[in-house]
């Protein structure tokens, strides 16, 4: 079973992008990796739509190529995009330059100014660069709904203690975590709501993040 720290943000990771967005309103962030997929991302927007949310979604180059039609309806439908990198690559595992050139060659498709790393890591140096061009998001919490080890209902009670103003919770659009994420996503959308918040896209434009 997965520990309570791995629904967190990495303490190291904090002064490297956006973690929270600071707000006065009640506002939840809903983002989705590593998509689009056609079941998983198609049902994303479905329940979304049901309830005129919105939300983020750091999308793969390569799987916007394979699905142009869900990218599409993403944008069409009021959603923010971001990028995820061409291909789905471990800056820690990557030399600099190749880490980079995947980067780029996904915001050739993508367009966008946020970037979130896969997996939520990177070298120091894969930093410096990215931030002169792109927003670097990472999370608050971790959704865990690809995990195995866990059911959709200990993640949701996790997920639901630690709602706040600001937070950005990260779900993925793939085919791995579709099985819980059809139970996960629709029971912390129904609870945001009971408690009065709105989901909104992440800004595309800011200074800085929430204070760490």
């Amino acid at each position: 079973m997965a520990s309570c720290c791995q629904y967190y943000v990495p303490a190291y990771l904090r002064w490297a992008g956006t973690f929270r967005i600071k707000t006065n309103r009640p506002e939840l962030f809903l983002t989705f990796d590593d998509g689009p997929s056609p079941k998983a991302t198609s049902f994303v927007l479905d329940t979304l739509q049901q309830v005129d949310a919105k939300a983020t979604f750091f999308v793969s180059g390569k799987n916007t190529e394979q699905y142009p039609e869900l990218f599409n309806r993403i944008k069409n439908e009021g959603h923010t995009i971001g990028n995820h990198g061409y291909t789905h690559l471990n800056g820690l595992k990557t030399d600099t330059k190749t880490y980079i050139d995947n980067i780029n060659q996904g915001h050739k498709i993508v367009q966008s100014p946020l970037f979130r790393p896969p997996y939520g890591k990177m070298k120091i140096a894969q930093y410096f660069k990215l931030r002169k061009q792109f927003n670097i998001v990472f999370w608050t919490i971790m959704s865990r709904d690809f995990d195995t080890t866990t059911t959709w209902q200990q993640d949701f009670e996790i997920i639901k203690s630690h709602l706040a103003k600001g937070i950005i919770i990260v779900f993925h659009d793939t085919p791995k975590a579709e099985k819980k994420l059809k139970n996960l996503l629709p029971a912390i959308i129904k609870y945001g709501m009971e408690q009065n918040f709105s989901f909104q896209c992440l800004p595309e434009s800011y200074t800085k993040p929430l204070s760490r």
